[in-house]
């Protein structure tokens, strides 16, 4: 499953293909739709030390898979992978970071 974002209706969602079900738009049906419907990287969540901006190099939501090679950061407003965001450790630093931007329901 890749995870893609509908720029009609804003909503990302996990799927096989580049179909929006809520708008009815396949991209693989009519490629005319190819800029609408667009695949994104998932961006993973690098849990923090005691030490300010030194994360503990491994996934939140894999702790026994590195962040090498994988894109992962330790800003939680910008992560996207739903089970890093189901972590303990993402939550908390999460309510503890100044928001720059509203967050979407989901």
């Amino acid at each position: 499953m890749r995870l893609y974002r509908c720029n009609n209706c804003g909503r990302e969602f996990e799927a096989e293909r580049a179909e929006c079900v809520a708008c009815k738009i396949d991209v693989s049906a009519n490629s005319r739709f190819k800029g609408i419907v667009t695949p994104l990287v998932t961006i993973h969540f690098d849990p923090p030390t005691h030490v300010a901006g030194v994360g503990k190099n491994h996934l939140a939501c894999d702790p026994k898979q590195s962040v090498q090679g994988k894109h992962a950061t330790g800003v939680p407003s910008v992560v996207n992978c739903q089970p890093c965001r189901a972590t303990k450790e993402w939550q908390e630093a999460y309510q503890g970071e100044p928001h720059m931007i509203e967050d979407e329901e989901q």
